[in-house]
């Protein structure tokens, strides 16, 4: 017989009238009286965005603590700690990278040309520029510095020092053997939240924590509660065509049992800030960064997008091989270098996106890259590996494929694109 348990929805659903009974008040409804409580992601985000919006979510932050509604529960504080350094890494990496790229234009004179006026007014022009180039490079190493400096006292993290104190910072003790013992019937039984983590290195852990300290919350205070989430967490919501809808009636039902009947319900960040009156700009600046926030640990992305090149590098290997030598590029671009005999040289680069509409945005970037690579280092022809992490959406991604065919043919250089998606057995699948 089947481990699984047979009467687990009377568990999920122990009082049947109150199925039919349920209902989710309105955020707006009770954004007056109800408790709010942070995600990491939604407290890594501001890394992200102007001081401007630091300013607007300190004052909304403020306001709630004052009223003894906002709450981060430890495991979210915890959380935060371990990714923040990243956060700071990916900034100073950025900027670094911006520096190295400062390049002089002046390269020296041609005396053959010395006597035409317009080629005399461009080597004046380029010295200007190189001087521009060279103030720009030392002002953004100024900036680098000053990161360098950071330890806890960067601009987040003082806001934040400053307001979650005490009472802010709920972490209940839960039994370990007991809280594992949950995680895994949420595993057997694909109860939300946590059964789509486990492959993550805490096993999912993380999430069920938070949400264990939220229904604790709820017991104790008998209140509506919002969870403030950026990410749209693929066990906690119901979607369709690679839209979330809302929050899972499981936790709605769990949700009710623990806190007398009130309602929970998850927004994004911007729609915290909305609702309490911020600025438009800053919702709008902060919507646009939740679109292409990523929720994962800088550690969990690297693993993906390693396994997406490794994935990729394998499929090259199977497919090319006879004819070609084959290596990964450990020093930067292209991901994967292919050299024949006669010297042909052909760099192949992954092009990974989370959503449709980035495809264009990221190819933009990695064409202007390649197209400076093959006239610099002598590359006969790019191909691009366009990944994306399952099939959903192909029509929509052959639509901007084919923008990209028609923005790009004109180019002088020779390119192909290969599209795929990574299968169930961490393969490269070319559609």
């Amino acid at each position: 017989m089947s481990s699984n348990d047979i009467f687990i929805n009377n568990k999920i659903y122990p009082d049947a009238t109150d199925i039919f009974a349920t209902s989710v008040k309105s955020v707006s409804s009770i954004k007056s009286k109800c408790l709010f409580v942070l995600d990491t992601n939604a407290l890594l985000l501001p890394y992200t965005t102007s001081s401007k919006s630091i300013d607007e979510l300190k004052k909304v932050y403020t306001k709630l603590i004052k009223e003894k509604r906002l709450f981060v529960p430890g495991q979210v504080a915890r959380e935060f700690a371990k990714n923040r350094p990243e956060k700071i890494k990916e900034l100073f990496q950025q900027l670094n990278r911006k520096r190295d790229k400062v390049k002089n234009l002046y390269g020296g004179q041609y005396p053959l040309l010395t006597g035409i006026k317009e080629y005399n007014e461009a080597i004046e022009q380029e010295q200007k520029i190189d001087e521009l180039l060279k103030k720009y490079s030392k002002t953004i190493g100024s900036v680098i510095e000053q990161i360098k400096g950071w330890t806890w006292n960067d601009p987040v993290s003082q806001v934040y020092n400053n307001l979650f104190t005490g009472t802010a910072i709920i972490d209940p003790k839960f039994d370990e053997e007991e809280t594992k013992k949950e995680l895994q019937n949420r595993y057997l039984h694909k109860i939300p939240p946590g059964y789509k983590d486990e492959s993550k290195p805490d096993d999912g852990i993380g999430d069920l924590l938070i949400w264990l300290t939220i229904l604790e919350l709820a017991k104790t205070e008998k209140k509506d509660v919002v969870f403030v989430s950026g990410e749209e967490k693929t066990d906690w919501f119901y979607k369709s065509e690679g839209q979330t809808l809302y929050p899972r009636f499981e936790l709605i039902a769990e949700f009710r049992e623990k806190a007398s009947k009130k309602s929970f319900n998850i927004i994004k960040l911007s729609e915290l800030l909305e609702t309490f009156g911020a600025d438009d700009t800053v919702v709008k600046e902060v919507e646009i960064e939740e679109k292409t926030f990523r929720s994962v640990s800088h550690s969990d992305f690297m693993r993906q997008r390693r396994l997406i090149e490794n994935a990729v590098y394998n499929w090259v290997i199977d497919t090319y091989s006879k004819e070609w030598e084959i290596k990964i590029n450990e020093i930067g671009f292209p991901d994967i270098i292919m050299t024949k005999s006669d010297k042909t040289k052909v760099g192949a680069e992954v092009v990974s996106f989370s959503r449709p509409e980035m495809i264009i945005m990221r190819f933009n970037e990695i064409f202007a890259k390649a197209y400076y690579e093959a006239n610099e280092k002598g590359y006969d022809k790019f191909i691009f590996f366009i990944v994306y992490p399952e099939t959903t959406l192909m029509e929509t991604i052959v639509r901007n494929l084919e923008r990209i065919k028609e923005r790009f043919s004109s180019a002088k250089m020779t390119f192909e694109l290969i599209v795929g998606f990574i299968n169930d057995k961490n393969r490269f699948q070319k559609i």
